[in-house]
């Protein structure tokens, strides 16, 4: 057993550089040729506009010319409304890769994911085995066994 803490902001950033990464990418085949990601965050509130903040800085640290849609669901549980926001970013905002930051409502943002074939990240627990291929990755334990498959760590 082991114990880690990260501060939200920090490892938004990983998940906003690798959705960068994504969304310019020519290999992988759910991305188009638009720089713009997505952001589903549970309430507009400070913890999760910092989980925005970070995101947004790890893409534009990777191309300054990346657009950031962020959309909100209004609390932590209604993944309905989640998938549905998470629709409206990937076929009418151009978005091909979105980070839930919605809890339990961001459970919808990964199903539309993977509905559309597009890509996700997941958040606070490692949620790729839900959708294998179109979660690419989670912020917490995914992020970081990803880090460290590039690091060998």
């Amino acid at each position: 057993m082991y114990s880690m803490t990260y501060l939200q902001n920090e490892g938004s950033f990983m998940a906003g550089a690798l959705a960068a990464l994504v969304t310019t990418s020519t290999e992988l085949k759910g991305a188009n040729p638009e720089k713009v990601i997505g952001i589903i965050g549970g309430m507009d509130i400070p913890i999760i506009n910092d989980f925005k903040a970070g995101y947004k800085q790890g893409a534009k640290y990777v191309d300054p010319a990346i657009t950031v849609v962020a959309s909100y669901v209004g609390d932590f549980a209604n993944a309905p409304k989640g998938k549905e926001l998470a629709l409206a970013q990937y076929n009418s905002q151009k978005v091909d890769i979105a980070f839930n930051v919605a809890g339990g409502a961001g459970l919808g943002l990964l199903e539309a994911g993977n509905s559309l074939g597009k890509y996700s990240i997941g958040v606070d627990s490692n949620q790729n085995g839900l959708y294998p291929g179109s979660i690419l990755t989670s912020m917490g334990r995914g992020l970081h066994d990803l880090a460290c498959r590039w690091c060998g760590h």
